[in-house]
């Protein structure tokens, strides 16, 4: 793939999965053998542990909204720079909701 197409999955994938709430799509960008250092220790791998993150994310912000900034690729890299705002109304990683708006930026690749 392109840069520019590789630029285009990464923007898709913050569209269908989060701010269209689509986490069937995952198995479109997620390998099934994927692992995730950052998940949770007693998260599952691969396509099952990122669909029960996107879950619980989705269930904790159920109005969260990702806003890429900038999409920044090299060969088969990408760098995605994001603003995510939403309200905390779910339990989050033990984290009770806190019914208040929030508001991050991040950078991931």
């Amino acid at each position: 793939m392109s840069t520019e197409e590789n630029k285009a999955r990464v923007h898709r994938f913050y569209e269908e999965v989060f701010n269209r709430k689509n986490t069937a799509a995952l198995d479109e960008f997620i390998d099934p053998h994927a692992v995730d250092h950052s998940a949770p220790a007693a998260a599952p791998g691969g396509i099952e542990g990122a669909r029960q993150f996107a879950g619980m994310f989705l269930a904790a912000f159920p109005d969260v909204r990702f806003m890429i900034e900038d999409l920044i690729a090299e060969g088969d890299q990408v760098v995605a720079r994001l603003t995510q705002s939403g309200t905390h109304q779910g339990i989050f990683l033990g984290i009770p909701q806190l019914g208040s708006a929030c508001r991050s930026r991040a950078e991931n690749t």
